[in-house]
């Protein structure tokens, strides 16, 4: 059972990783409607095209964030920059939903879009890293790997909740979304996020950064000092939350165009199958969490790969002997393993790092593999099928990346000697 202010940490965490998720992908939701709003245009493709390059202005701006949050969160406190997140996260997506549109103030509008979609990307560059290296390092040590996991879980919690409510509010007369129904899912973000605050703004700082200061290890420039002193580290989380980044984007956000395209399955049907599985891994991550602390890391991490190496492919020619019941079968063992890789992921990246550079190098190496390999896979993935002329590429492209992958999970330490010794220290200087 956890004790009541490590409850807190988790709750505040996970509010705010719903939020962060919710927040950053519900205008991908509603871009066809914003994009007659903001981007208008005789052609309704180029309207559609310029809201979503504005979408991945948010993605380019997370490496900024994770640079920006690291610096101040090993400078200053994880407590500190979690609250920071999520104000600058919540407070945008309110503005959004307040923004008036093209057809009011001209070309104001696209530009102050512009604007806050960049901060909510600085602000998601800090906030999953600055909140799992706070309930990380507020948690007990046997506890790690579940509480991390089970913030993690909050971004398919988000992701769910922006694609109901977009959904809702899409079933109003065109005249009530265009005028104020696309504000809605918008100006909800506001509860998540006072409720976030609130809780975050009473989490105790962790007493392993405590101690930190208490033995004059703070960093001037923990990046600078990443760069010099951690590059082997810094490649590890990179290339571990690869495989990562490439089964979320090609199993749950790629997936129902692959099976409206190739298995000729409708597009509603392959989505609401993929939102059953999404649910499931909600309540499964933790269970992968937990496994990792009772049976390791590298373990958990190493039968998750080997299962991404050896079956992606034999998975892919099975989708193509039927429809909706192969791909649910699938989708939902595809589910469990991934559960089992990304429950124990986080703790095993966090902990492969010293205290006092943690949140800096954490971040940047999420933030990177996330949009260098996440970004892209949908597009690799249909790259491959038309270059190829399969319809298992996909399944080929997850077979290569377990394959990058596995040395690197190989020689991953259940355990680091960093995370012993500073956990160690923390509870002599606070005692």
């Amino acid at each position: 059972m956890l004790q009541r202010s490590i409850a807190t940490v988790v709750l505040a965490s996970w509010f705010g990783v719903i939020l962060e998720s919710y927040d950053f992908a519900l205008y991908a939701y509603l871009a066809p409607v914003m994009s007659a709003l903001f981007f208008p245009s005789h052609d309704a493709r180029v309207s559609v095209m310029l809201a979503y390059a504005v979408f991945t202005v948010g993605f380019l701006a997370r490496p900024l964030g994770a640079i920006l949050f690291g610096h101040f969160g090993d400078k200053l406190g994880r407590q500190k920059m979690v609250v920071t997140s999520i104000v600058l996260m919540s407070v945008p997506t309110v503005l959004i939903g307040l923004l008036p549109t093209y057809a009011q103030v001209g070309v104001v509008a696209p530009l102050s879009l512009i604007v806050l979609r960049i901060l909510q990307g600085i602000s998601t560059g800090g906030e999953f890293t600055g909140c799992n290296t706070f309930v990380l390092e507020s948690s007990p040590a046997h506890l790690s790997g579940f509480t991390t996991a089970l913030v993690w879980s909050g971004t398919g919690v988000g992701l769910l909740s922006g694609s109901l409510v977009a959904s809702w509010v899409t079933t109003l007369n065109q005249a009530a979304l265009s005028s104020w129904g696309w504000r809605l899912p918008f100006l909800f973000g506001a509860v998540t996020g006072v409720i976030g605050y609130y809780f975050r703004k009473n989490a105790a700082e962790p007493m392993l950064f405590q101690s930190l200061r208490a033995r004059g290890r703070i960093q001037r420039f923990p990046l600078l000092t990443a760069c010099k002193r951690y590059k082997m580290p810094m490649l590890y989380i990179t290339m571990l939350y690869s495989l990562s980044a490439v089964i979320t984007y090609i199993v749950y956000v790629f997936m129902p165009t692959y099976a409206e395209h190739y298995l000729q399955l409708s597009l509603s049907e392959s989505m609401s199958i993929s939102s059953r599985c999404m649910a499931i891994a909600i309540l499964l991550l933790p269970i992968g969490g937990l496994l990792s602390d009772w049976f390791g890391r590298r373990n958990a991490l190493l039968i998750s790969t080997l299962f991404w190496l050896v079956a992606s492919i034999p998975a892919y020619q099975y989708l193509q002997t039927g429809g909706a019941r192969e791909l649910f079968h699938v989708l939902l063992i595809f589910t469990v393993f991934a559960a089992l890789y990304q429950g124990a992921l986080t703790a095993a990246a966090l902990e492969i790092l010293p205290a006092e550079i943690r949140y800096s190098v954490a971040a940047l190496g999420y933030n990177l593999s996330y949009s260098i390999f996440g970004g892209t896979a949908p597009l690799v993935a249909m790259s491959l099928v038309q270059y190829t002329s399969t319809t298992i590429a996909p399944g080929i492209y997850l077979t290569a990346m377990a394959l990058i992958n596995f040395p690197f999970v190989l020689t991953l330490h259940t355990r680091t000697v960093h995370y012993q010794q500073d956990t160690a220290a923390a509870a002599i200087v606070t005692s």
